[in-house]
């Protein structure tokens, strides 16, 4: 039971880092995707349909954790109380902003919303990448302290940079596919400058965790680890190629780097994630909640990608 629960939990933090991901990543470039407002505004409806949707791959995931693998998510809250807390204040932040950005005429409230926009969102992936670097080299202890400085290292502090750029690289590959005109031009030249930055990162993280003593002892299973990293180093430079030419295939290509962090960070420390595995009781009380509301998940998303999977237009709904 604990390996279908694992399972779970990586379909679920997987699928939000690949969905809400493009999300975060079109906030953080948004200032520097049209402009004029109304092409900014074009951005915003084009990731508005998504947003709310996306939101709820993180709150389920939030809630497997707690139900099924709570030793693990109370080490996670209280060794890395810090990252949390910047990475919910980011969440309200960014959702504030995007709320709030079109409620009033004037360009300098727009600007300011956009501005609050993009640091929340570079913040918000920031954080998480940082959670992902911690639960790679195991998690601190209760007795060492949860202080933002004493989370932050050199291996997680790339493995933080590494996921602000993989986010906005996914950012640029969507609104490329669904926002045409200037922003979809901007953003494609944005996905080529970001492509090589961005793999250096990933690769840099992945040789500094390599030589960490702390990262080899909490991954108990690296040969998925290295192959998970591979992948993401592969898709990305492929992106490279077909941004300008297939934006499709490079949107497809950049959603596969985006969850990589995550996989590899569940996939490696999985060992250690299933011994915290919760009570019987707990488990069959979470089954049959959760996994009969799974496919529900799975279907509703694909429904909704089926239904705006036209461009942005004139016709397009505009949400926010």
């Amino acid at each position: 039971m604990d390996v279908v629960w694992l399972a779970v939990l990586i379909l679920m933090l997987g699928g939000w880092s690949l969905l809400d991901g493009f999300v975060i990543g079109t906030g953080m470039l948004l200032p520097r995707l049209s402009g004029t407002p109304a092409g900014r505004r074009r951005v915003l409806t084009g990731i508005g349909p998504f947003f709310l949707a996306n939101e709820v791959w993180l709150i389920a995931t939030i809630g497997i954790l707690t139900g099924a693998f709570p030793v693990f998510e109370t080490r996670l809250l209280s060794g890395c109380r810090s990252v949390v807390v910047l990475m919910l204040a980011a969440w309200i932040a960014r959702d504030a902003a995007i709320w709030f950005r079109s409620r009033r005429p004037s360009d300098r409230w727009r600007d300011l919303w956009e501005r609050v926009l993009a640091v929340a969102c570079v913040c918000f992936a920031l954080a998480f990448g940082l959670l992902i670097g911690n639960i790679l080299e195991g998690l601190p202890g209760a007795d060492q302290g949860s202080g933002f400085l004493d989370v932050v290292n050199p291996f997680t502090l790339l493995c933080g940079i590494a996921t602000v750029l993989l986010f906005a690289l996914h950012g640029a590959t969507f609104v490329a596919l669904r926002v045409p005109g200037e922003p979809a031009e901007r953003a494609t030249k944005l996905a080529a400058v970001l492509v090589r930055p961005a793999l250096i990162a990933v690769a840099l993280a992945a040789v500094v965790g390599a030589v960490s003593g702390g990262v080899r002892d909490a991954v108990g299973r690296p040969v998925p680890a290295i192959a998970l990293v591979l992948l993401g180093l592969a898709v990305g430079a492929l992106a490279a190629r077909t941004a300008g030419k297939r934006p499709g295939r490079a949107f497809a290509l950049t959603a596969v780097a985006a969850a990589t962090p995550a996989l590899v960070a569940l996939a490696g420390t999985g060992s250690a994630v299933q011994e915290s595995i919760g009570d019987a009781d707990s488990l069959a009380l979470l089954s049959g909640i959760a996994l009969p509301v799974l496919p529900v998940l799975l279907l509703a998303q694909a429904w909704m990608w089926w239904t705006f999977r036209h461009p942005v237009g004139e016709r397009s709904v505009v949400f926010f």
